[in-house]
């Protein structure tokens, strides 16, 4: 009898981990994905791609103090510079490649234009 409940358990437990890593995807994208506003105004393989820049390490950060949002810019897996811009609760506001901006000066003159400041 033992062996029989410890089997049924093993079976549970691993029933419930399979169905908890088929969510796990869904939940991601949720959580990172571009948001409608990024996907309708710049489409969705620039969004996407953009949007790598919040989670890149090596992003150089920008905050506007005024509108409480942070810029993440990077250079994206399509050797194009994007910008991921989310608000101060980390909701995604929106995300874009700059295609004519060839370098990261460029795209940071770009932001501070746009009254945001660069992170050191």
């Amino acid at each position: 009898m033992t062996t029989t409940s410890s089997r049924n358990n093993l079976v549970i437990f691993l029933l419930l981990l399979a169905a908890l890593a088929a969510l796990l995807p869904l939940t991601m994208n949720a959580v990172f994905a571009p948001c409608a506003h990024a996907i309708e105004r710049h489409g969705f393989f620039q969004a996407s791609v953009a949007n790598e820049c919040r989670d890149d390490p090596t992003a150089k950060i920008f905050v506007n103090k005024e509108t409480g949002r942070t810029a993440y810019v990077c250079m994206t897996s399509v050797d194009k510079w994007g910008v991921s811009i989310i608000d101060r609760i980390g909701n995604n506001i929106t995300s874009f490649l700059k295609n004519k901006m060839t370098s990261y000066d460029q795209v940071a003159q770009y932001l501070i234009n746009r009254g945001y400041t660069p992170l050191h």
